[in-house]
């Protein structure tokens, strides 16, 4: 990991990439991970254990390496060039990608395969995910917030320590993503906003975080109320999806609401807001009138499941 991106491989004909091994590539040996793991402050290198991942003859343990990757692998004897071909600049990254015949992808765009329900790249999606946000995590977690004090990485990666004992644990910040919909002049729709950030042309869902103190159904309603002033009256859970950038958990919603007349955007965070029957909504994506979030975003299937089909 490096960055919020991935080091990947060829996947094969018609096959997505998968995460390279760089086991297999330098030799590395899990069962002595303790080797490799950064002992000071002055290293932010680290081996994490990222999960299982499911494969047909069973689950195999993922070890994942962030940070100074000079700090654990042997990238060569001789001191790094990182001037590169014709004087340009490299990175130890862009070294590391030469030696292994990989590449660099963001981790927000292979998450597209770990939501796709089928396939090895599929069953990556949870590791990668876990391995994104504890990076995070250990990214901005140097020292102690409390005391000051500096700490390491310790369980794997799945905590931290001072030198007084004091252990810290990764958080995750809940937050919930709601399909609105209504019957308005006879026919079932649905409600998608334009963020001002996004630029024109984006549609989607309605999302916030918790606040202390609040449900998640609470939640749904207050965000739905303070975006574009529709009155929830009925809801139902329709999953969630790890956002590890850095460390959300999306909580999936489909809404009604009463007042789909009355509805306007907030104008701070969402610019606009636009009714779509589903053979409006096909049909603006259809000629790109449109867009639509990705389909790693909990969102994109929040709106296909009212569609009632993919796009």
């Amino acid at each position: 990991m490096d960055r919020g991106r991935v080091l990947v491989q060829n996947g094969g004909e018609g096959q997505p990439p998968e995460p390279l091994n760089l086991a297999a590539h330098y030799g590395l040996q899990a069962e002595h991970w303790h080797d490799y793991v950064a002992t000071d402050s002055h290293h932010t290198a680290y081996l994490v254990f990222a999960g299982l991942l499911a494969l047909d003859d069973g689950d195999a343990p993922v070890l994942a390496l962030t940070g100074d990757f000079e700090y654990f692998l042997d990238l060569g004897h001789q001191p790094l060039n990182l001037q590169g071909f014709e004087q340009q600049e490299q990175s130890v990254a862009d070294v590391l990608a030469a030696q292994t015949g990989g590449q660099w992808e963001l981790i927000r765009d292979y998450a597209v395969y770990g939501y796709e329900g089928s396939g090895l790249a599929f069953a990556w999606g949870q590791p990668l995910a876990a391995v994104a946000s504890l990076a995070n995590w250990h990214g901005s977690h140097k020292f102690d917030p409390a005391t000051g004090e500096p700490t390491l990485s310790i369980r794997a990666g799945w905590a931290r320590v001072t030198q007084s004992g004091r252990e810290l644990f990764p958080r995750t910040d809940p937050a919930v993503i709601t399909a609105v919909t209504a019957e308005v002049g006879g026919e079932e729709k649905i409600l998608l906003g334009q963020a001002r950030a996004w630029g024109a042309g984006l549609f989607s869902t309605f999302a916030g975080f918790v606040e202390g103190g609040e449900s998640l159904e609470d939640a749904v309603m207050r965000e739905v109320w303070e975006e574009n002033g529709g009155r929830v009256v009925g809801m139902a859970y329709l999953g969630s999806q790890p956002w590890p950038f850095p460390r959300l958990l999306m909580c999936g919603y489909i809404a009604v609401i009463d007042n789909p007349e009355q509805v306007k955007a907030d104008g701070a965070e969402i610019e606009t807001i636009r009714w779509f029957t589903r053979q409006e909504l096909i049909a603006a994506y259809t000629h790109q009138e449109v867009q639509l979030p990705g389909q790693s975003s909990i969102s994109r299937r929040l709106i296909e499941h009212w569609l009632g089909k993919a796009l």
